[in-house]
């Protein structure tokens, strides 16, 4: 999903926020929260729109950055 809405930019403005904000919402509604610092989520929110990330590596880094939340 973060990489459908940051490449295909469904929005005149913001698509990077936006697209970040409802992936995080996305896994908050079920039962994941992104540990990541803020600078190491903007390097994979830049990593994505600059076409050096692809949906394998963005798999890894929320597996590694992600948490269950209560868990």
């Amino acid at each position: 999903m973060l990489y459908g809405l940051i490449k295909n930019h469904p929005w005149v403005g913001g698509n990077k926020r936006t697209a970040t904000t409802l992936a995080e919402l996305f896994l908050n509604r079920n039962g994941f929260e992104i540990t990541a610092s803020i600078p190491t989520l903007i390097e994979l929110v830049l990593a994505i729109e600059a076409d050096r990330w692809q949906v394998d590596e963005i798999d890894l880094w929320m597996r590694r950055h992600c948490e269950q939340i209560g868990g």
